[in-house]
């Protein structure tokens, strides 16, 4: 299992940091110093969905960690992590590095406590610093239909509201066998989201009337009709254009 340290805080007084009067890395240009810290502190694109999915169902264990990997185009695990460890080795490097680790990649939303206690797949540990939460801009979260939610519509509306990018990724136990409106309104408050993907099992008009309402500015969040309304008109177009199987009323039968 490759190492999985917790990621660094801007916490300066508790690090100690060796006198260094001639640094061969501060030495260089400030853009190659920035390239060298993209390469070290970015996650690659090509690593396996797979990661993501498993960590945002609070699934990810080192076992499942290795059978991901092992899919991938990197032959070693230890490869796709980043090195936060450069964060350690001077004040200078931290400030401009930080912003870097925490802007730049996607972290995953917590199942119940969404943006309040993220993680960063494949590292394990979630991330408490409040110092650093206002900087994550692009956000991975998993939403599944055939549970109740355990945040409000409120609490969705400031987590992702104007965020950079934003991936929601449905899923359910058996496909039709919930009412995604009464999961799903609760992100009908989203607005000013730059990017926005929305994927799983859902419909097509659901895909395009989520992405759509979320890429509104965020002046238009005041309606309080948007749930039942903007988002009522495909409740009943998830499955086949018909109304979804009440699974939980029907028993399952």
């Amino acid at each position: 299992m490759p190492n999985t340290e917790e990621l660094p805080i801007l916490s300066y007084d508790e690090l100690y940091y060796e006198p260094q009067p001639q640094s061969r890395l501060l030495s260089l240009p400030t853009e190659i110093r920035l390239e060298i810290y993209y390469h070290l502190l970015i996650l690659p694109s090509d690593l396996p969905p797979s990661l993501r999915t498993l960590a945002g169902r609070n699934h990810l264990s080192s076992y499942l960690y290795k059978l991901s990997s092992s899919s991938s185009d990197h032959p070693n695990p230890a490869d796709a992590l980043i090195h936060p460890q450069i964060l350690a080795t001077c004040r200078q490097c931290c400030e401009e590095a930080i912003p870097i680790l925490y802007k730049c990649n996607t972290f995953t939303a917590h199942p119940s406590l969404l943006t309040s206690l993220p993680s960063l797949p494949p590292l394990q540990k979630s991330i408490t610093s409040s110092r650093v939460l206002c900087m994550i801009r692009r956000w991975h979260v998993q939403v599944r239909l055939d549970c109740d939610p355990r945040y409000s519509r409120d609490q969705v509306t400031q987590a992702f509201s104007a965020a950079e990018e934003l991936e929601v990724e449905c899923w359910q136990a058996m496909y039709g066998g919930a009412d995604p409106l009464a999961v799903l309104g609760k992100f009908a408050g989203v607005r000013g989201v730059r990017r926005v993907t929305v994927k799983g099992s859902m419909g097509a008009d659901w895909i395009k009337r989520m992405e759509q309402s979320m890429r509104k500015p965020v002046k238009e969040v005041g309606n309080a009709n948007v749930e039942e309304g903007d988002w009522g008109v495909v409740e009943r177009e998830v499955v086949g254009g018909g109304r979804c199987y009440e699974l939980w009323t029907n028993g399952g039968r």
